[in-house]
């Protein structure tokens, strides 16, 4: 019972990281639309600054899609038993 418990608990920690990417995915895409169009609204110039935002937080939301749906690795025993034979 307690191994159904455990799977239920990692399912629902699961599921509350997608929520919270889709989350951030929707909030990335409202303020840079804002951006984009605060920079139209005060003359767009040649040069586009609302770039600077959208590499930034693209770099921050990549990371945060990786760590929610990047498949975890199981560790071998091998890893442990050559990590362990490197000493404290």
């Amino acid at each position: 019972m307690e191994d159904l418990d455990r799977k239920r608990e990692d399912a629902i920690e699961r599921v509350r990281a997608k929520r919270d990417f889709r989350m951030h995915a929707a909030f990335f895409a409202v303020a840079n639309v804002v951006f984009v169009i605060g920079w139209l609204l005060t003359g767009p110039a040649s040069y586009f600054w609302p770039i600077w935002p959208f590499i930034g937080w693209g770099l921050g939301l990549s990371y945060h899609a990786w760590c929610v749906y990047a498949p975890e690795r199981p560790i071998a025993e091998a890893e442990i038993r050559r990590e362990m034979g490197k000493g404290a």
